[in-house]
């Protein structure tokens, strides 16, 4: 035996640490760290007398599955695994105060299940028995473990050894409540060998659960078992491609619409099981156990479901009740394998699902989608009904689940037209983009009798502060504010991104930035940094965008400098005239800090998109305009117009406002609704008060 240096004994620790969880937790990941953090990989020590760590290597032979099944293309192979799991009861003191009301009724010992490889703890959780068993074979991978058999004994009144962590000062253990038992999940592979090299692969057993007792009870069932059977499901390293599908990637099989029904002592279990058609799907079986004084009580049992040839979703089989079993006191799981060996296993959040009377619930669910509001922000409805139409005071529970992980569960009771609006429940933030709602309906007896998903884009709702802005030349626009909100008001926390156009015309932000990027606050809304016009003349769009949200757009326009009229036209004041006498106007414009081309002129006059309107001062009415009335005088450099106020309609001793402005081109960026007569947004113009006489 020869000196094991610290560093490799240290990675050596750290590798068996690893290989006997059932799940890496926050604590198991600082255990790492610190070892990590503390280790001396530099020192070298002998230990005499050590021996050889024992292998609980168990015989392992798996067999190809049958020709037929989908399994037989990818070299699937299984082995049926029968392994005992003793458990040692172990007790201290718990601290109870009897004097105090609320500890009154508890135990004056806490109680633990050690197994033969010890046990796992996380904080709050009660401390279960741990066994690890080597499920190693050469050549092949473990795609998956089914859950076939066990026995069990229940004991009630126990007081749980909690996990609780370490600090500085004690902390005493807490007490567990669960309405199903738990962990629900008793057979865990482990990885961790195989990876670090040592080509071991491990389930992790846990041979113990714990659930609260009846009638609100501070203390727990805890349910130790003695023997379990699994089914394990190999294949080799290869990856088989179908297209773009890889079967040895595929996720564990889905299981739906679990139904089990009981007539005339014949029980019929039927399920809907989907999952990547490349990989298919093996097998599908239910395991059941038996509550009370049933004669399934203490044992779970399996039974192998068949595919129906005319649906390869549909899996179902019959079987006759076992002498001294009810259907009631029924309880059972779902699991199905896919062709790769991956398994997916269905408890119906809890303790399994119950066997009714067949024929006696018709009730079905749907789901209907419909505007998202402050009263429904789902915009889902559910309806319950029978074959003689809507049913009241039924039970429909909602699941919300994101990117395959559960956000929130919300149950409410079908009103007079069988209808449940999914609500919001208190403290939940409305959460943004897709999500997935399931409604389940509940029997009669708390179990599930029906379901319907559906799929849901939640709606997020971007406006900006205003539709249109303009500006001269390297001038500054108003300040643009974007507010993000949804169903139930505004949305803060949330980055917008303003987006210029990278070329002329156009605008920057400061740092002759192009994007800026601004966070929602309390209200929901975010404000842009200033914008300033560059130096050539036209429109463009400034986006704003945020996640899960419709990006919207204002559109902007950086002007032409059009001079004041010309004499006998008043800069400051009223300009008087005749009703019928002609004045005369004459106005310069700028591009931008010289004269417009001729070129450019001429053709802005002639598209007629330099306009005369005119309405009375004293009206904030519709504009009277002509389109016709402006010339060009390449010599000058002046737009023109003659004014006669008769013949344009106006009335003699009314104030007019008067505009020259150019329009914008039939290509050009426009607001929404914009309109040439009475919108504002242009490329420029001036303006004078005139008075007829």
């Amino acid at each position: 035996n020869a000196p094991i240096a610290v560093g490799t004994a240290l990675v050596q620790g750290k590798q068996d640490y690893l290989s006997g969880l059932s799940q890496v937790s926050g604590i198991d990941q600082k255990a790492m760290l610190e070892a990590s953090l503390y280790g001396l990989p530099m020192t070298g020590f002998d230990a005499p007398n050590r021996t050889a760590i024992d292998s609980d290597v168990l015989p392992s032979d798996p067999q190809p599955v049958d020709p037929s099944t989908p399994g037989a293309t990818f070299g699937l192979r299984t082995d049926d695994l029968r392994v005992d799991t003793p458990t040692t009861t172990n007790t201290k003191d718990s601290g109870v105060d009897q004097s105090d009301p609320g500890q009154a009724g508890l135990p004056a010992k806490s109680t633990w299940l050690s197994g033969r490889d010890g046990v796992t703890a996380l904080p709050g959780a009660p401390a279960v028995p741990k066994q690890i068993e080597d499920v190693s074979v050469q050549g092949q991978v473990l795609r998956g473990v089914g859950f076939r058999a066990a026995d069990y004994t229940d004991t009630t009144g126990i007081l749980p050894v909690t996990g609780a962590p370490a600090i500085e000062g004690s902390t005493a253990n807490t007490t567990f409540e669960s309405d199903a038992f738990w962990p629900q999940r008793l057979i865990t592979p482990n990885y961790f060998g195989t990876l670090s090299g040592t080509g071991r692969t491990s389930l992790i057993l846990t041979p113990g659960q714990y659930r609260s007792d009846a009638g609100g009870a501070l203390t727990d069932t805890q349910r130790a078992y003695t023997h379990m059977d699994m089914q394990l499901f190999y294949s080799d390293a290869k990856s088989t491609s179908f297209g773009q599908n890889q079967p040895s990637l595929a996720a564990a099989p889905s299981i739906g619409n679990v139904q089990g029904t009981v007539s005339n002592g014949v029980v019929t279990f039927s399920t809907t099981v989907t999952g990547d058609p490349s990989a298919g799907v093996q097998q599908v079986w239910v395991t059941w156990t038996g509550t009370g004084s049933d004669s399934g009580y203490g044992h779970w049992s399996s039974v192998d479901l068949s595919q129906d040839p005319n649906d390869s979703t549909h899996w179902t089989t019959t079987f006759a009740l076992p002498q001294g079993q009810s259907s009631s006191g029924m309880r059972f799981l779902v699991q199905a394998a896919n062709g790769a060996g991956a398994v997916g296993m269905d408890t119906d959040d809890g303790d399994g699902y119950s066997v009714f009377p067949a024929g006696v619930d018709q009730a079905v669910v749907s789901l209907q989608t419909g505007p998202q509001t402050s009263a429904s922000p789902f915009g889902v409805t559910a309806t319950v009904k029978d074959p003689s139409g809507p049913v009241a005071g039924r039970t429909v529970h909602f699941t919300v689940s994101q990117n395959n992980t559960e956000l929130f569960d919300y149950a409410d009771s079908s009103a007079a037209d069988g209808t449940v609006v999914l609500r919001l429940p208190p403290g939940q933030a409305l959460p943004s983009g897709t999500v997935n709602v399931r409604a389940d309906l509940i029997g009669a007896s708390g179990q599930v009798v029906g379901s319907q998903s559906v799929t849901v884009q939640i709606v997020r709702t971007l406006t900006l502060g205003y539709s249109s802005a303009t500006t001269l030349p390297a001038g500054q626009y108003p300040v643009l504010k974007a507010t993000l909100t949804n169903a139930l008001g505004p949305v803060a926390g949330v980055p917008v991104t303003f987006t210029l156009p990278g070329n002329a015309p156009g605008a920057v932000f400061p740092g002759l930035k192009i994007t800026a990027t601004a966070t929602t606050d309390a209200h929901g809304v975010a404000t842009a940094p200033k914008m300033t016009s560059r130096l050539v003349v036209g429109t463009f769009a400034v986006t704003a965008s945020a996640p899960n949200a419709t990006p919207v757009t204002a559109a902007m326009a950086t002007q032409y400098l059009v001079s004041p009229f010309g004499a006998p036209v008043k800069l400051i004041g009223t300009t008087s005239v005749g009703l019928t006498a002609t004045l005369k106007l004459a106005a310069l414009v700028l591009q931008p800090i010289q004269l417009i081309p001729d070129a450019t002129a001429k053709s802005l006059v002639a598209a007629q998109r330099v306009q005369l309107r005119w309405r009375p001062t004293s009206s904030t009415g519709a504009w009277t305009a002509r389109n016709d009335l402006v010339t060009y005088d390449a010599k000058k450099h002046t737009f023109n117009a003659s004014l006669v106020g008769k013949s344009l309609g106006m009335v003699k001793g009314q104030t007019y406002t008067v505009q020259m402005r150019i329009l914008v081109g039939p290509g050009d960026v426009k607001p929404p609704g914009y309109d040439a007569v009475s919108g504002s947004f242009d490329l420029g113009g001036n303006q004078f008060t005139l008075k007829l006489t």
